[in-house]
């Protein structure tokens, strides 16, 4: 495959986190997030790197942000071809060209119900009248056919709140973003088990997460205590900063074996300099989050 990075996967960041009689079995479920910004299908070089890492980190299901309609048809081209998976992809409608993405593996997780952008028709705006959501939330309903257990059902919503930019800094409508995303995955979700996974757009002390901070000091869900708040996820500026989060509800947190995991371009084996790596792959890292299911009496 183009542009191919070589990868151990004896060495895969989440492996310490399976017990040993789960590894290599289909008895856990890889979920990525990855702000792969502005991603385009005009690029074939680019299309050949994010392939490539793709096809070295093999998740189940991957949350993409910033990705042009279309854009990742390529993608699912060539890892058709490398036979890694048969993947599907669907995506949001709002957000022009940065849009939205849910890519799984058919061959593992199915789709129960067609993806929808969450609060189309809410207007939820600000005082000022400005839009909540740049783009709208998408959500997925899925099923995941583990060894373990039969199946496991599950909602996943993508997201990419408002940046930093501007005079507000995108303030207010984080702090609304958050507030109806946990009103929604706490009382008008399907299913009891919810993870909300995406470019959240501000580091962890901001107070614009202080309704998800209460939320886990009472154990509805749990933010702090998933992600790696040291890891930084972003490369605006030369210290980095996390970003990209992953919010769960706590019975999907029952299920977690490991912690949300930034995945550095330098963990990875391969020829490019961390400038290049920045200009053709993306400026935010990939996180990943591994979960498994034992037997209760176990």
């Amino acid at each position: 495959m183009h542009g191919k990075i070589n990868y151990d996967r004896k060495d895969f960041l989440m492996g310490p986190y399976v017990p040993e009689e789960l590894t290599g079995s289909s008895s856990y479920l890889d979920v990525v997030s990855w702000n792969i910004r502005d991603f385009t299908k005009f690029d074939a070089e680019r299309i050949g790197l994010v392939a490539s890492i793709i096809q070295e980190i093999q998740a189940d299901i991957f949350v993409f942000q910033e990705v042009n309609p279309v854009a990742l048809d390529p993608v699912i081209e060539l890892l058709s071809k490398a036979e890694i998976g048969h993947y599907q992809v669907e995506y949001g409608d709002s957000g022009e060209n940065l849009r939205l993405a849910l890519m799984y593996n058919i061959n593992k997780i199915s789709l129960l119900t067609p993806t929808e952008e969450l609060f189309k028709d809410e207007n939820l705006t600000t005082e000022n009248g400005i839009a909540v959501f740049p783009r709208l939330p998408l959500k997925g309903y899925f099923k995941a056919r583990l060894k373990r257990k039969d199946a496991i059902n599950f909602e996943l919503v993508g997201i990419h709140l408002k940046s930093q930019r501007g005079k507000s800094k995108g303030v207010h409508q984080r702090k609304m973003a958050a507030e109806r995303l946990s009103e929604w995955a706490l009382n008008e979700a399907k299913d009891e088990d919810v993870l909300i996974i995406g470019d959240w757009n501000a580091s962890y002390e901001k107070r614009e997460w202080d309704c998800l901070k209460e939320l886990e000091s009472k154990g509805r869900l749990r933010l702090g205590s998933i992600n790696y708040l040291t890891e930084n996820s972003h490369l605006y500026k030369k210290d980095g900063d996390r970003l990209d989060f992953a919010v769960l509800t706590s019975e999907l947190g029952k299920a977690l074996a490991s912690k949300a995991r930034v995945i550095r371009w330098n963990d990875l084996d391969n020829e490019l300099s961390k400038q290049q790596a920045k200009q053709k792959i993306s400026d935010h890292f990939p996180i990943l989050i591994r979960f498994f299911w034992i037997d209760s009496d176990r």
